[in-house]
């Protein structure tokens, strides 16, 4: 297992949590990787954004290149500039979507302007520009085909899950089953493309939605309950009729690495931190028809959903109790 140790050269960095390298006040200037004494040290000059000024720091996180140990995932202003949506496009980028406008198309990338529609289409599908399976209104070369890196950024994290996937599959068998979370997934896609989600993962029985500043806006937290809604919705729990599928969803905000991470060859979209890890626990206290949000994202919905139930959860792996809030649909 590789191990980190993390050094502060300057006062005023707030100190890192698990899952978090910089606090969010706080954006990457320069990045140089040296080695010293065989190990593979990041130095990351950073600045205080909201007051744009002061004098930089330097925070330095030196990794043991222990078997299999890889470095951090770069820090880039690219993907600050996308996931945050703080920053204005580079010239470079902007030029780059005035040039893929002149190309005909009814639907395109949100990011770059490529068409994923009409006479030109199938050239930039062929470039690489087809729609992401992450998000159909991204494209791959904006997401998943991009450079190896990412940011720190503020989002929220849902999952989604089957609840007694297993006694389903022996049920209704193979087929049967397949079947069915198939349905899942069409119906959770449907569910959380409205809301500018990020498909992070899909995994047997559960699915997990990234929804961040960038794309989803400065509601992004708002958005991802709603998101949550619209698929127990879509199962059933807001009719009279019982629900297709028992679906329980957690989520889980705050700030964590978002980007392109992987090795060996394979690479993939997603989000590693805390906050991912308190959604996936929350969303295993959450019944069939619950969604069960942690206090960061229930406080940006407190008026919407008055009968909230607040409640203190033991989650496996969390050292305290984590403050959470129980939804139930109808």
């Amino acid at each position: 297992m590789m191990q980190a140790r993390i050094t502060f050269t300057t006062k005023g960095i707030p100190p890192p949590v698990i899952g978090r390298v910089i606090d969010r006040p706080w954006f990457v200037e320069r990045r140089l990787a040296v080695d010293v004494d065989r190990r593979h040290v990041l130095v990351l000059a950073v600045t205080h954004s909201p007051a744009k000024a002061g004098p930089a720091s330097m925070l330095c996180v030196a990794m043991g290149e222990s078997a299999g140990g890889h470095p951090f995932p770069p820090m880039s202003e690219r993907w600050a500039a996308i996931l945050r949506g703080e920053h204005p496009l580079r010239f470079a980028q902007r030029a780059g979507r005035r040039a893929f406008a002149v190309a005909p198309g009814s639907t395109r990338c949100k990011l770059c302007n490529a068409p994923f529609t009409g006479i030109s289409a199938a050239a930039f599908r062929v470039c690489g520009y087809g729609q992401s399976r992450k998000n159909p209104r991204l494209c791959a070369r904006c997401v998943e085909s991009a450079p190896e890196g990412g940011a720190v950024v503020p989002l929220s994290v849902l999952f989604a899950d089957v609840r007694g996937y297993t006694s389903l599959t022996e049920r209704l068998g193979t087929i049967g089953a397949t079947a069915l979370v198939n349905r899942f997934y069409e119906a959770a896609s449907k569910a959380f493309l409205p809301f500018e989600g990020l498909l992070g993962q899909i995994a047997g029985d559960e699915v997990m939605v990234l929804f961040v500043p960038g794309l989803a806006g400065r509601s992004y937290r708002e958005k991802a309950v709603r998101a949550g809604a619209s698929l127990l919705d879509a199962a059933g729990y807001a009719k009279s009729t019982s629900s297709w599928i028992d679906v329980g969803v957690g989520i889980a905000s705050g700030e964590e690495f978002v980007g392109n991470v992987g090795g060996g060859g394979f690479k993939d979209f997603t989000a590693i931190g805390d906050v991912t890890n308190t959604a996936a626990r929350l969303t295993s206290a959450a019944q069939a028809g619950e969604i069960v949000l942690d206090a960061a994202t229930h406080a940006s919905v407190a008026d919407d959903y008055p009968a909230a139930e607040r409640e203190l959860l033991s989650l496996k792996g969390k050292g305290a109790a984590v403050e959470a809030f129980r939804l139930r649909l109808g």
